[in-house]
């Protein structure tokens, strides 16, 4: 399944109202903030196998930077536009773990070093549309353990299951997007030789087995596992609803 990115640019704002003490500009990176709505209906691309995952900025007064991001199929988080820094080794790579320099992250193919803080990594939110070319603190993704994240006792490497939303809630709908849930709130997506989904197993993508109870399997390749550094006291989804 090929997932696609969908920039809404600025969609909306949540706004500070009466005085300047209903602005809690005291929310760093990775906090929530925004509102969490999926795409309208009637986005996902025609003709193809392909799933939306909805790119958003919003300006929200909770955030220090007022700056609240939507991607990555995560609930909104606040973020701050950034930059690579000029010493970056621009050495390829496939992942990060192959660049020499540990604070660097594989963008592009390219090792490079940026001013984010530890567990996320500078990326361009869209090639093309509202938000082409502006850099943002996104979420790292990629990660294994809790060491992955750079910062242990702040971070922690959450395996969020990955899928359209459709699919989590029955596969009745209209309106496609990509959502990632916390494993646990999606306990039949198996990997192979798993009795249970747990936080601290992962499996490429062909290893995942998605069997609902009493519903139809999930179409082969259709869902995956995502490690993504999470702040200790920060959540980067909540469940869908009708429990799942």
């Amino acid at each position: 399944m090929r997932f696609q990115r969908l920039a809404l640019g600025n969609a909306g704002a949540t706004l500070c109202v009466f005085a300047i003490a209903a602005c809690n500009t005291t929310q760093p990176l990775g906090n929530a903030c925004g509102d969490d709505v999926p795409p309208i209906a009637g986005e996902v691309v025609e003709g193809e196998n392909a799933v939306d995952e909805l790119v958003r900025i919003q300006r929200d007064g909770v955030c220090d930077s007022f700056k609240c991001l939507t991607e990555g199929g995560l609930a909104p988080y606040c973020t701050d536009t950034c930059e690579y820094d000029s010493k970056s080794s621009n050495t390829s790579c496939t992942q990060d773990s192959e660049c020499k320099n540990k604070n660097e992250h594989c963008i592009d193919a390219v090792c490079k070093s940026d001013d984010c803080p530890s567990g996320f990594t500078c990326r361009v939110a869209e090639d093309a549309g509202p938000l082409a070319g502006q850099r943002f603190c996104e979420r790292q993704v990629g990660c294994l353990t809790n060491f992955d994240c750079g910062d242990v006792g702040s971070l922690r490497c959450e395996q969020l299951l990955c899928t359209d939303a459709c699919n989590l809630i029955g596969g009745n709908c209209d309106t496609h997007f990509l959502t990632c849930q916390p494993r646990e709130s999606v306990p039949y997506c198996l990997c192979n030789g798993e009795a249970q989904a747990s936080n601290a197993t992962f499996c490429d993508q062909a290893a995942l087995v998605c069997t609902p109870p009493g519903g139809t399997a999930f179409p082969e390749n259709a869902a995956f596992i995502k490690g993504t550094c999470v702040g200790i006291k920060q959540t980067a989804n909540k469940p869908l609803p009708n429990g799942t």
